[in-house]
């Protein structure tokens, strides 16, 4: 998931490319479980960290 965090505040790829870039080869699974981790989607995540 740290890797995960790291590409999206990169904001080079979607959250799909994330998600499969990290292993997952499903979305919402991917989604799901970065939400388990961080309290918020992948989407918020990337807007949080804008800058």
């Amino acid at each position: 998931m740290q890797q995960a965090a790291a590409l999206l505040k990169e904001k080079k790829l979607t959250v799909s490319e994330v998600a499969y870039a990290t292993g997952y080869t499903n979305q919402s699974h991917f989604s799901s479980s970065f939400k388990e981790v961080h309290g918020m989607s992948p989407k918020e995540y990337m807007l949080a960290h804008q800058g």
